[in-house]
């Protein structure tokens, strides 16, 4: 195995003050991956099986970076989290406040994040472009998660959490959630 601890995750050149977009990181094999291999990108970072426990820390520095705004007194908590070694390192984090339960997921070195209320079907989630959808009419072509999907969940989800707490308003949204889902469905598969 070849050392990979100078490589950067997340991070633009040295220097730059920019950071790349979380899901730039190219994957690569396996543990016997040479210091030779590279992204087609030379200023992408290698993701190799030493590397792959670190994709909870992509989550937890999103969150840090992002989303701190999550963890106030009366806000989110951490509830669960699980690593999978496939696919170059796959992990998720899952948070809870007292209306809504949230699964941010590293998936194929893109960061996705689902909700569904906590009263909610168990199997029902819902992504922040449906969210987006149901607060502003337009659902956004990409739902990896950014800087600007930050800022949107920084207003959308308190506004979603008013929205649960009130029984009548709580149906209505989900509902409304749905029909999101349906309308998307529609225009992706017709």
């Amino acid at each position: 195995m070849h050392d990979d601890s100078n490589q950067r995750v997340g991070h633009g050149q040295p220097g730059s003050g920019e950071e790349t977009p979380l899901n730039t990181h190219c994957v690569v094999g396996d543990e016997h991956d040479r210091p030779s291999d590279r992204c087609e990108d030379q200023a992408r970072p290698m993701v190799t099986s030493a590397r792959r426990q670190l994709t909870v820390v992509e989550l937890l520095k999103y969150l840090a970076s992002h989303l701190a705004f999550l963890f106030s007194p009366d806000g989110y908590r951490i509830v669960d989290s699980q690593v999978s070694p496939s696919f170059g390192g796959d992990a998720m984090i899952v948070l809870e406040s007292s209306l809504v339960r949230m699964r941010l997921t590293w998936d194929r070195a893109q960061l996705l994040m689902e909700f569904q209320p906590i009263n909610g079907r168990p199997s029902e989630w819902f992504s922040p472009g449906l969210l987006h959808g149901l607060l502003t009419g337009e659902r956004p072509s990409s739902e990896v998660l950014d800087r600007r999907w930050a800022k949107f969940l920084a207003s959308g989800l308190p506004e979603l959490e008013r929205r649960l707490k009130d029984p009548d308003e709580a149906e209505r949204t989900i509902t409304e959630l749905r029909q999101q889902a349906r309308l998307r469905a529609r225009e992706l598969f017709g």
